[in-house]
């Protein structure tokens, strides 16, 4: 089982000129739901700062892990 914090698609997610995702993270989205089980994880990502714009990261995503 993991601990996930779920973004708000419609506020806090965009994608860039360079097809990055950024993510708004104080913008949470399904927060009544705060685990998935490992079955249902398809993929790690790490949350970048963005160094033009603080209140944007940048998601970078790790190979599948199935």
């Amino acid at each position: 089982m993991f601990k996930y914090k779920w973004v708000d698609e419609n506020m806090g997610m965009r994608t860039n000129d360079y097809n990055f995702t950024l993510v708004v993270l104080n913008k949470m989205g399904y927060t009544n739901k705060p685990f998935v089980l490992t079955h249902q994880a398809r993929r790690q990502i790490f949350y970048v700062n963005n160094p033009s714009n603080d209140k944007w990261s940048m998601v970078l995503k790790e190979r599948n892990i199935h």
